[in-house]
């Protein structure tokens, strides 16, 4: 069982880093910070569209978010930012390559949930769903018995 009292201790809040070179350039990718990887996962929630009932209907605009990820956490060895214009240059298995790095340095990942997770939660909510289901029935039990 997990004591959620625990401390939670953190050697360093320094970003990791892996050298990348590409041809004769040196670069450096950093672990996403906490705000490049919120961007990252706003980018990728906005490019959803929803129908008017919540279901996801298509996206638009959703593999912009990888190369932007990748402008926010890449750098050249004087420590300046790569434009995304220079990322989008590259070919893609490049670009690809770098992403999976960086997700896995940030432990971010392209699907957050497996199926699995999507499961237990659904079976968690059916189980709060079925406890408040039983709490109204008991309240409107209680409350027509004629006692106050």
């Amino acid at each position: 069982m997990t004591n959620y009292l625990e401390p939670i201790v953190f050697e360093s809040a320094t970003l990791n880093e892996v050298p990348i070179t590409i041809g004769d350039k040196k670069y450096i990718l950093k672990e996403a910070s906490g705000d490049a990887a919120t961007a990252w996962r706003n980018a990728k929630a906005d490019a959803i569209k929803l129908s008017p009932s919540g279901k996801p209907v298509g996206a638009k605009g959703i593999a912009n978010s990888d190369p932007a990820l990748l402008a926010r956490c890449l750098f050249d060895c004087e420590n300046n930012r790569i434009p995304l214009s220079e990322i989008q240059a590259w070919p893609d298995k490049i670009q690809k390559t770098l992403v999976e790095r960086l997700l896995q340095i940030s432990e971010l990942s392209i699907s957050e949930d497996t199926i699995a997770d999507l499961k237990a939660q659904r079976e968690k909510l059916d189980e709060q769903i079925e406890e408040l289901e039983e709490s109204a029935k008991n309240e409107t039990e209680d409350s027509g018995d004629g006692s106050t």
